[in-house]
Formats: structure tokens, C-alpha cells, sequence
């Protein structure tokens, strides 16, 4: 599995390799070592960052790669790395391609072995509907992706809004959800202290496609009309940016008032417990491949208010505790929040039925995504001694 690892020092600490693979691993993990084996391998710029055991199945490889070797020379460093790697440590039955955003979906693509690629964003919808900057990086990524999805024997679609955007240019494709991280179906059940505010979470990296700003200015009119409720906003925030820049004074001054504040990083078992504790999520993105944050909110009970758009309209359709709201229209968001805090809505009650979280547990989607691994290599073999470490 070619996996980002996001830790900003690699030496410190255990691999960061994203909610969606890290769910899909406790999967495998689940599924144990006579059923399959797996090497994660990330390519650093940073060397010595030490190979490490993740699961009694899964073992960590860190590639060191130069910086300069990456987008200069449109991932072939990488690529080439992790070739070289796997042809001389692993010789593996299959290669995982975790996304296009960098270099994994390149990696997998020039690997040599069969190989499936999960899309976690489809860059070219998200520029159509979002700018994101710099503009010439993302159009280049999006051509690399292009190129990857072609080469890959199959693609892992996690919406069907992916599937139907990505289907021509794939040789087969998967309709498989991301998993949850143990730490959310693990907190299910425990009682919440929610208190007698409202209180609201909007989650994810401050970008422009997620668009906080607007929220956070849709929440300065209802906190105008004298409506009364607290808001976190969680995710990286970079002030680089004129609309990052925007959202920091909007929030500097929303903080200052009172109903607002904002935490740069949650980890899992942070975050679910501050759902649990929380009333209602805001996820209003202009294009949303899946939405797994929406995955997140339902398994701790809460009221989501979603964009109708992409993969959230296939999560939220079933039941009326997710408010879908026109994706084009901030006075569409705040009417429906202006009604839900003047409703005094019961915010203690939790009901959700097990269907509308069995599809997301990591041993359901592990052995989904194992049917794929063997329709690419159906001549696999059971696994190999486990002696990489």
C-alpha cells in the first residue's frame, strides 16, 4: 500500500497516513495474517526514519527521497524509488495506490505489479466548482492523475459520485466506502455531556473548497439576530493565503465575542469524543468526493448540516437528522440553522440504527476491498513468511 505519510517530522512518533487508510489497516489488521499481508511504503524526504511493525500483518517502509526529486520531476523519483523497492524487498501480489493528490498514484501506476488505486478527491471536479492554489500544481496533478487512473488495473470509487466521473477512464472500478477509525465506533453508546448551548463543529483543513469563511460569516448574522450557541472550528489553518487570511480575522473577532474558537489538529480519539459531546456538524464544501468527516459525525449521533453535492448526498439521504442544503447558497445554510436552534431541538436523544453505520466498519470495507485485490491478482498467494521488518 503507497501511502502519504503526513507526520512533519517522519523520525518522531507513529506514521500519519490519513483517516481513510488508517481505518482500511485496523480492517486488514482484523482480518489477521493468514488471510492477507501488507507492507505500507512512503516515500520521505527526510531520511533516517526508521521501518517499524504497525499490526501482527502490517509493516511500515519508509523510502528516503530527495525534495527536489518529487514534483520536478513529476513524481518519477518517487515512482522509481518505490519500484526499485518492491522489486528487490517485496515482490508483492498487488500494489494500493492511497489517492492522486502526490506521488502514490504515479507509484502504483509505474510499480510493474497489478495495481488499484482509491481516488479520496477528484482534482478535476474540485477545480471546476473550487480554485485551488497554486492553480499550475493542481492542473499538473490532475493531468498525473489522469495518467494514473488509466495504468491502474482497477480504481476503488468511495462515492458513486466519483465512479460516474471517473468511469471512462478506468479499466474497472469498486464502489467501496472509506471505513471509520476504531476510535469512533468505539466511542458509540458512551453518554455525552452536551450541554444546554448549542454547540456546533465544522472540521477539515481551512481551504477555500471547504469554505469556513462563509460559514463563519453565516454564523456572525444568526449570532447578529441574538441567537445563542458556540461553534469549534478544527483543521489546519496556514495564513498564507488571502482567504486564509480573511477566515483568521473573521475568527479573531469571533473569538473575541465569544462563540467561537478553533484547535489546529484533533486526534481520532479527541475528535470523537468532542462529537459526542457536540450538538450538530457544518460540512458546506463546494465538491465533496465522500465526506467521511459526515461518516464520523452520524456514528456519535449528531444533527449534520451538509451541502447537497458529491458523495454527501449518498450519505445523507436516508434520514432527516441530515439536513442537505443547496451547495450555492450560504441564505439556504442559514435558514435551516435559524430553524434548528429556534426549534430548542431535543439535543440528548440519540438514535441510529447499526445499518447506517455497518457499511463503514474497517472489517466490512477490508474485505470489500480484498474481493478487488483478488479480481486484479486472482492467482495470489496466501501470505509469505512475514520476515520484512
Amino acid at each position: 500500500m503507497l501511502v502519504v505519510d503526513d507526520r512533519r517530522d517522519p523520525r518522531v512518533g507513529t506514521p500519519t497516513l490519513g483517516a481513510a487508510p488508517t481505518a482500511l489497516l485496523e480492517g486488514f489488521a482484523e482480518l489477521g495474517p493468514k488471510v492477507i499481508e501488507v507492507h505500507v511504503v512512503s516515500c520521505l524526504k527526510q531520511p533516517d526514519t526508521l521501518p517499524s511493525q504497525l499490526g501482527p500483518n502490517i509493516w511500515y517502509h519508509p523510502l528516503f527521497v530527495p525534495s527536489w526529486a518529487f514534483l520536478r520531476t513529476m513524481h518519477l523519483g518517487p515512482s522509481f524509488a518505490v519500484r526499485r523497492f518492491l522489486r528487490r524487498n517485496i515482490q508483492p501480489d498487488i500494489v494500493h495506490s492511497q489517492g492522486i493528490e502526490w506521488w502514490c498514484g504515479l507509484a502504483g501506476a509505474l510499480s510493474g505489479f497489478p495495481s488499484v488505486l482509491t481516488i479520496h478527491g477528484n482534482i478535476r471536479v474540485i477545480l471546476q466548482n473550487s480554485p485551488m492554489r497554486p492553480l499550475s500544481y493542481w492542473k499538473l496533478q490532475a493531468l498525473l492523475g489522469d495518467f494514473a487512473i488509466r495504468r491502474h488495473s482497477g480504481v476503488v470509487c468511495i462515492s458513486e459520485h466519483v465512479r460516474r466521473n471517473i468511469a471512462p477512464k478506468a479499466r474497472k472500478t469498486w464502489l467501496i466506502p472509506n471505513a471509520l477509525r476504531s476510535e469512533f465506533l468505539d466511542n458509540r453508546g458512551r453518554a455525552a455531556a452536551r450541554g444546554k448551548t448549542p454547540s456546533l463543529l465544522v472540521v477539515g483543513t481551512i481551504t477555500e473548497n471547504k469554505r469556513p469563511l462563509e460559514i463563519l460569516e453565516t454564523l456572525f448574522a444568526l449570532h447578529d439576530e441574538g441567537l445563542t450557541f458556540e461553534v469549534t472550528f478544527i483543521g489546519r489553518l496556514g495564513r498564507a493565503g488571502r482567504y486564509e487570511q480573511r477566515f483568521a480575522a473573521q475568527l479573531d473577532k469571533a473569538t473575541r465575542l465569544g462563540f467561537a474558537r478553533h484547535k489546529e489538529h484533533l486526534a481520532a480519539a479527541a475528535l470523537a469524543n468532542t462529537m459526542a459531546q457536540a450538538d450538530a456538524l457544518i460540512h458546506f464544501p463546494r465538491e465533496e468526493a465522500f465526506g467521511l468527516v459526515v461518516a464520523e459525525a452520524i456514528s456519535q449521533a449528531m444533527t449534520v448540516f451538509a451541502s447537497r453535492v458529491g458523495g454527501l448526498t449518498e450519505i445523507c439521504h436516508r434520514n432527516p437528522q441530515y439536513i442537505l442544503v443547496g451547495p450555492h447558497d450560504v441564505g439556504d445554510l442559514r435558514a435551516a440553522l435559524k430553524q434548528w436552534l429556534k426549534s430548542d431541538p431535543e439535543r440528548d436523544v440519540r438514535l441510529l440504527a447499526e445499518d447506517q453505520i455497518a457499511p463503514y466498519r474497517p472489517v466490512t470495507v477490508a474485505q470489500s476491498t480484498l474481493k478487488a485485490y483478488r479480481e486484479v491478482a486472482p492467482v495470489a498467494q496466501l501470505p509469505k513468511s512475514a520476515t520484512c521488518g
